[in-house]
């Protein structure tokens, strides 16, 4: 959503599934760098393993990278220009 790559690497379907039970999210990839770190949180708090400690749609919508008006959007726009160009190379 944010970089083009899963939260969770793996190289197969089986890998991916053990790294979600196992692991903490991470955004490691060079392109999460032009990510702001609201939309990584709000990334985070859907993506929590307990079902009952995520985030709504209702709070989703009123998190603070959803209402922001003042973050960095021209970076968001530059990381997803960078994946449209690696999906057409």
């Amino acid at each position: 959503m944010l970089s083009g790559y899963p939260p969770f690497p793996g190289n197969d379907h089986k890998e991916i599934i053990k790294n979600v039970m196992k692991k903490e999210l991470k955004f490691t990839h060079d392109e999460f760098k032009h990510s702001s770190e609201e939309s990584k949180n709000l990334i985070r708090k859907f993506l929590k393993k307990d079902p009952d400690q995520r985030i709504t749609l209702a709070d989703a919508l009123n998190d603070p990278w959803m209402k922001d008006s003042s973050f960095d959007l021209k970076m968001d726009i530059m990381s997803h220009k960078q994946i449209i160009t690696k999906i057409n190379s």
